[in-house]
């Protein structure tokens, strides 16, 4: 039996569609609105992500703050190298701010596969409570 010796990110490895999920997320970025056209009345918006994992330690925290000439983008990369998954916040960031709301709070669930210890790809299922705080202008 021959193995392959491709190089993670090559089509048809465990890598490759997570690159291509994360070239899919920057061009969507790049793409989207600054704050300051989104959501004229926000003067900044900080976003902090804390993992929660259970059968090992869990990736650092994450804070982000979006200020006007920021992109107004909340999808974000699960942090596992070996998983495809992300966790976007958009719609209910966008819903939160047109709320005039000034927190929100929630934890969502990874949609991602992992290939773990070599084996075929498992649901990655990592859990993120998210915090979403918006200082609007005077």
């Amino acid at each position: 039996m021959r193995r392959s010796h491709a190089r993670p990110g090559t089509p048809g490895t465990p890598g490759a569609s997570r690159k291509e999920r994360i070239e899919q997320s920057l061009r969507a970025r790049a793409t989207s609105d600054t704050v300051r056209t989104a959501f004229p009345a926000v003067e900044h918006i900080r976003l902090t992500l804390t993992f929660i994992e259970t059968t090992e330690p869990a990736p650092a925290p994450q804070t982000l703050v979006l200020h006007p000439p920021a992109q107004a983008y909340f999808a974000f990369p699960c942090p596992w190298s070996d998983c495809d998954g992300q966790f976007d916040l958009g719609t209910m960031a966008r819903d939160a701010i047109e709320r005039r709301k000034t927190t929100l709070d929630g934890s969502l669930v990874c949609d991602g596969q992992r290939a773990r210890n070599r084996s075929a790809r498992l649901p990655c299922e990592l859990r993120v409570n998210y915090s979403l705080g918006v200082q609007y202008l005077k």
